[in-house]
């Protein structure tokens, strides 16, 4: 059975926004990609931007509760 207080908020809430940008990145890569007749093309881009903005944005949204605990 799992536990969600197990994992604290602030790393839930990390990984939420992380993975929901890296989704649109890849999305959005692929597609660019397209038009260049080789999604592969886009996904690598997409990929690093939504690492990059989902770490960032990520960290920004978890900060409050890090400094609550």
């Amino acid at each position: 059975m799992r536990r969600e207080d197990v994992i604290p908020k602030h790393i839930r809430i990390r990984n939420k926004y992380l993975g929901i940008l890296l989704a649109i990145g890849i999305a959005i890569g692929s597609a660019a990609g397209f038009f260049f007749e080789n999604p592969a093309t886009g996904i690598i881009p997409g990929v690093v931007v939504g690492l990059i903005s989902g770490t960032i944005i990520g960290n920004i949204k978890a900060r409050p509760y890090i400094e609550q605990e």
